[in-house]
């Protein structure tokens, strides 16, 4: 089974560590291509491009500006370690052993704007550059179409190298929708954690992206492989909601 998941605005630097090897995103020349577009932004170009604060896109104009095409310990942090914002808050990847890092280098992918697909342990530097911007970049119309082909490619690799035919998708739809799923020709599992609010099971932000993280933790801790399996998922209270659930989209909810 392999699991993809969506970035975080939230970042942290210098904050976790791992004693283990780390990589380099695969798709560096990509990202070389983007900065070298950015880095020619003045700062209020980016702040319209991107709909941001002034102060969001001066940060980021200074991040374009230091960039390197060279990834290394000095100027980069691995990716699981550096997203701070929902989804990695319930996934906790701090807490993971060894054992449990290299797991998830196997079997995660987190889908990018900037790097198109992150590795859990590849290198990333400060960034923002989220998968949505309508940007339209050299002769691609949009980060879609610039990031569709060698997104899919790459995960049709990896489920190679697993020997699986079944992906768990744990990302939002505004990055899913990079992945061409039709192309991979296996099953796409897709999850949605609900709440009972006035008589209704309705999904709300927050607790949604929790559970994304809380979901891709408990695959990783318990080598989950089998789809099936995941209807076991109980983590905080979760639980399977038979009734409402559809094929390949099984639906959680909690216990308060």
């Amino acid at each position: 089974m392999l699991i993809i998941i969506s970035p975080a605005k939230t970042i942290k630097f210098d904050k976790y560590s791992t004693s283990l090897p780390t990589t380099i995103p695969e798709f560096s020349k990509q990202t070389d291509f983007l900065v070298h577009h950015l880095k020619k932004m003045k700062v209020e170009e980016i702040q319209n491009l991107m709909g941001i604060s002034r102060s969001l896109a001066e940060l980021n104009y200074e991040r374009f500006q230091v960039y390197s095409s060279e990834h290394s310990s000095n100027n980069a942090q691995p990716a699981l370690l550096t997203f701070m914002g929902d989804v990695y808050a319930g996934m906790e990847a701090w807490s993971f052993s060894e054992k449990e890092l290299k797991e998830a280098q196997k079997r995660l992918r987190i889908l990018s704007g900037f790097y198109g697909i992150l590795r859990p342990l590849d290198l990333m530097q400060p960034h923002r550059l989220e998968m949505g911007t309508r940007w339209n970049v050299s002769k691609y119309k949009d980060l879609y179409e610039f990031w569709k082909e060698d997104v899919t490619q790459n995960l049709k690799d990896v489920l190679n190298e697993l020997k699986t035919d079944v992906v768990l998708n744990l990302a939002s739809n505004e990055y899913s929708k990079v992945v061409d799923f039709k192309a991979l020709g296996v099953k796409v599992v897709s999850p949605a954690f609900k709440h009972l609010k006035q008589n209704q099971y309705k999904i709300v932000s927050f607790w949604a992206k929790r559970a994304r993280g809380l979901m891709t933790s408990f695959v990783i801790k318990n080598n989950i492989t089998n789809e099936n399996d995941l209807l076991g998922f109980d983590s905080e209270s979760y639980f399977y909601l038979k009734e409402i659930s559809e094929k390949n989209k099984p639906t959680f909810s909690q216990v308060f």
